[in-house]
């Protein structure tokens, strides 16, 4: 391949610089939805994308709450609230993992979490929680007593 005059003896700066350019790139890319692995966060991890609870995650490094609805505590105070509490978190993380989603930010909460609405494949992920019974409506009063 003949290099163009202007460029002859430069070739290893532009291959130096086409090289740099695509690793700029790939670092920058977001990778699908697929690959994002959505667990559980850990104790101790730096939560990037992760869910903390039915109604709580972090997705690249923000901290999310979900705006329609509340879940159980993990530490709650009886069994079955704790269990209710399980099922809601694990749901949270296949419904996240199942295809695209699309978060709608509405706003800060006191605790400085972005409420959020989020749906998926299936629709609407708050939605989804409560129709299989593991969360009721935000600021539902009086409030599901899971003990009972």
């Amino acid at each position: 391949m003949a290099v163009p005059q202007r460029l002859q003896g430069r070739t290893p700066q532009l291959l130096t610089g086409a090289l740099l350019s695509a690793v700029c790139v790939l670092a920058n890319a977001h990778p699908p939805q697929a690959e994002r692995r959505w667990h559980n966060c850990a104790l101790f991890e730096t939560r990037v994308t992760c869910v903390v609870d039915g109604d709580t995650f972090w997705f690249e490094g923000e901290k999310m709450r979900l705006l329609t609805v509340d879940t159980p505590e993990q530490d709650a105070r009886c069994v079955k609230e704790r269990a209710v509490a399980s099922a809601a978190t694990d749901l949270l993380v296949r419904l996240l993992s199942n295809g695209s989603i699309t978060i709608t930010r509405h706003g800060i909460d006191p605790y400085g979490r972005t409420l959020v609405t989020v749906d998926g494949s299936g629709g609407s992920i708050g939605q989804t929680l409560l129709d299989q019974g593991v969360a009721e409506h935000f600021g539902a009063r009086p409030r599901i007593d899971w003990c009972q």
